[in-house]
């Protein structure tokens, strides 16, 4: 609070004229800010070359970064532990998971002022939609990537493994589930008994039930209810339990019927490792994920080491979802919020610092195939790749992702095609911009999320014979609190609703 009234304060003197300061943040000692680094297996050796080349670029603003690497599956988890030890962390990203809990918890702070002082560069590059993603009770704590609006859903697959089954993909066309089981019986046939169909992507909040049915989690997860898309019902404001609906019981005894069929590896129901390095390991055929074309194929290449192809399932919808997926956010044990934030809005406008942080130094990670007034196309140098390189950041999370450079055998225009898709977007969620606020409700919502951590992997892998778990995993559910968490859900979406008209 005293940082906010200090902000507010300056700000006052300066409109009255009696003032003239620099610019608040960039005071005259250097301010080190500690960056939370999402990794998969270890730290890469090269990380440190990377710090101490996008330090050069921050003299400019009196800033010296330090990347922290954190296990990329964990990292709410370990916000909230280095923000209770009061380890001085600046900024932590949060990854599909938005960032209720860690307001809840009082791990971040609120960041308007910040934003309007020291954002007006994210504020610009970042749309208002975008911006919504890192709402919470109308005030904002998180910032978005700058991306696009939505994505398409589907099994991206390997060229190679369909080809040798017979298979041709119409790009146009979206498969249903019961035309993919076809597809993996005869992917089945050709490849035997200990070669499966999806890797990974089981996480317990929807995959690949999310490849088929259209859901928006109101900013939070499914512990606190969805609102059901569908072309029959496209604007729904009722939240329900996704797990009681039809369509999940549906969802549920395919994946049992698929695992029977031996489409999951046996372990599935356990086995967090990525998808991609389970899929360079040769035995499966391919992931459910969000797709936007050439450049999610020439993405799952350079980590797979496999030319892709989509089975497309689910067309792109604008929805909540879509704007939490990554989000940047100021912990309580920040030194100087102010000139992080300062750092941040750099991050957002210097695509040379983004590109650096995603792909590592040139000439060592990567070299530009091709550059021009559309963009820059990158590929790693001989004899390096995603899982060997120097320095490689395996998640999309920094700045303007739509100003990066793109890996080949994208083109140059290759971001201003996802830009085009993305403005030809016309479904939208009918609670596009509503957060549900779990303050009041936030030990059931613990309890019901903890219950869907316990059993939602496991019906996503088919491990269990519905008949029998479903109803266990739907009383637990109940006798969480689920009924009471998505009552006051609605009640808070209601009033929102009503404030729009």
């Amino acid at each position: 609070m005293k940082k906010k009234i200090a902000v507010m304060a300056i700000a006052g003197v300066l409109a009255a004229g009696t003032l003239t300061l620099p610019v608040l943040a960039k005071g005259d000692d250097t301010y080190e800010v500690i960056m939370q680094w999402p990794a998969v297996g270890d730290a890469p050796a090269g990380l440190a070359d990377v710090e101490a080349k996008a330090n050069e670029m921050l003299e400019e603003i009196g800033v010296t970064l330090v990347l922290e690497p954190v296990n990329a599956f964990n990292l709410g988890t370990e916000t909230s532990l280095a923000v209770s030890s009061g380890q001085k962390l600046d900024l932590s990203v949060s990854l599909f998971t938005g960032i209720g809990s860690l307001v809840n918890n009082g791990s971040i702070i609120e960041l308007d002022e910040l934003l309007a002082e020291y954002g007006q560069d994210i504020l610009e590059i970042c749309s208002e939609a975008q911006m919504t993603g890192g709402l919470y009770d109308g005030e904002t704590y998180a910032v978005p990537l700058a991306y696009i609006d939505g994505n398409d859903v589907g099994l991206v697959c390997r060229k190679d493994v369909l080809d040798e089954a017979g298979i041709e993909v119409d790009p146009d066309k979206y498969y249903t589930f019961d035309e993919l089981e076809e597809i993996f019986a005869q992917v089945k046939a050709v490849k035997g008994d200990n070669f499966y169909m999806i890797a990974g992507g089981l996480g317990s909040t929807g995959f690949p039930f999310g490849a088929q049915y259209c859901t928006d989690v109101c900013g939070q997860s499914a512990a606190s209810g969805v609102i059901m898309i569908s072309d029959e019902n496209p604007d729904s404001t009722t939240i329900v339990n996704m797990y009681a609906t039809d369509e999940y019981k549906e969802y549920a005894d395919r994946m049992y019927a698929w695992n029977q069929a031996g489409y999951f590896s046996p372990d599935a129901s356990t086995d967090n490792e990525s998808s991609t390095v389970l899929i360079a390991g040769g035995n499966y055929l391919g992931t459910f994920q969000n797709y936007t074309g050439t450049d999610t194929l020439v993405d799952y290449k350079t980590n797979t080491g496999y030319e892709g192809v989509c089975l497309k399932t689910l067309p792109a919808v604008s929805r909540s979802n879509e704007y939490t997926s990554v989000l940047w956010s100021i912990p309580s044990t920040c030194d100087n919020p102010e000139k992080t934030m300062e750092f941040l809005n750099y991050l957002y406008k210097n695509s040379d610092l983004a590109n650096l942080l995603r792909y590592g130094l040139e000439g060592v990670t990567y070299e530009i195939v091709e550059s021009d007034e559309n963009g820059t196309v990158v590929q790693f140098v001989d004899g390096v790749d995603s899982m060997t390189a120097p320095y490689y950041q395996q998640f999309g999370i920094y700045g303007n992702r739509l100003e990066w450079y793109v890996m080949y055998p994208n083109t140059t225009t290759a971001n201003k095609e996802l830009k085009e898709f993305s403005d030809q977007i016309t479904r939208r969620s009918p609670v596009l911009g509503y957060t549900f606020n779990v303050d009041s409700v936030s030990a059931k919502y613990s309890a019901v999320d903890a219950v869907i951590q316990q059993y939602g992997q496991i019906i996503n892998s088919g491990s269990i014979d519905p008949e029998k778990e479903l109803p266990e995993f739907l009383a637990a559910l109940e006798t969480a609190g689920i009924n009471e968490v998505i009552a006051e859900n609605q009640s808070q979406l209601d009033a929102w609703l009503a404030e729009q008209n």
